[in-house]
């Protein structure tokens, strides 16, 4: 290797260590408009991702791969369940056996995705105006696994970095905060009628829309479960199992 090639990558690394020291300098000395380093969030695993996509200012981009990572890591298996197990499962619930195992195992489980909130602070760590992982990661710490405290700090995260009277996504973080203060003293008729405010069936993710068909169910209002049930097994074709047997079950009690 020729002398000039050697001293082109000694000065690429001397500036590439002199930019990431001014920068990490900068983001420790003023929070605005990001957390300074100091406060990276950790889960259980290296954080090269994160510190390379800082490096070259791309922290949104890496905040949608944590956000990935987030959704695989919640739509696998749970602690103490092996990948195999947890494809069983799925099986038997999409055969419709309620017998031996049902995935709503999980929502009542607060022991389960226990890593959860640890990788939502992450990915709003690195882009704190991030509204979809406050939105969906709330629903699912909150009113899911039923860790309400995790859910509330997340959601108060959100509302300090994004403070915007005029902006519905704003709003719509307070009215989940509220929502879920009622849901924790399980005032579900205070909560359902803030999470009618939050949620527009046509614009709103799935776990919201189960959220607010399952709090209906409740307070015992099994019509309009019902009813977002349906709705939910037309807009999410992949949910019509599920839909489905969530129906008959209130088509049942409806009945008497």
């Amino acid at each position: 290797m020729s002398k000039s090639v050697v001293w082109g990558l000694a000065s690429i690394i001397i500036l590439s260590v002199v930019a990431f020291t001014l920068r990490t300098t900068a983001e420790n000395r003023y929070i605005y408009p990001f957390s300074p380093v100091s406060t990276m969030h950790y889960v259980d695993d290296n954080p090269y991702l994160e510190l390379g996509a800082m490096f070259f200012g791309l922290r949104s981009m890496a905040a949608d791969i944590v956000w990935i990572k987030t959704l695989q890591y919640y739509g696998g298996p749970t602690e103490g369940e092996t990948r195999e197990e947890h494809e069983h499962h799925i099986a038997e619930e999409a055969h419709g056996d309620h017998h031996h195992h049902h995935h709503d195992r999980h929502d009542a489980d607060t022991t389960a995705y226990r890593k959860l909130y640890a990788l939502c602070t992450r990915a709003v760590w690195l882009d704190p105006y991030f509204f979809h992982v406050y939105n969906i990661g709330s629903a699912a710490i909150g009113f899911v696994q039923e860790r309400y405290d995790e859910a509330a700090a997340l959601l108060k995260e959100g509302v300090v970095w994004n403070y915007n009277p005029n902006s519905v996504h704003y709003w719509r973080l307070n009215y989940a905060l509220a929502a879920l203060g009622y849901e924790k003293v399980k005032d579900y008729k205070n909560a359902i009628a803030i999470l009618e405010k939050m949620i527009d069936p046509d614009d709103s993710p799935l776990i919201l829309l189960r959220v607010l068909a399952n709090t209906y169910e409740k307070n015992g209002d099994y019509r309009k479960s019902l009813k977002l049930w349906k709705f939910i097994s037309h807009k999410f074709p992949d949910q019509e199992i599920k839909a489905q047997q969530k129906m008959k079950i209130l088509a049942q009690r409806i009945a008497g």
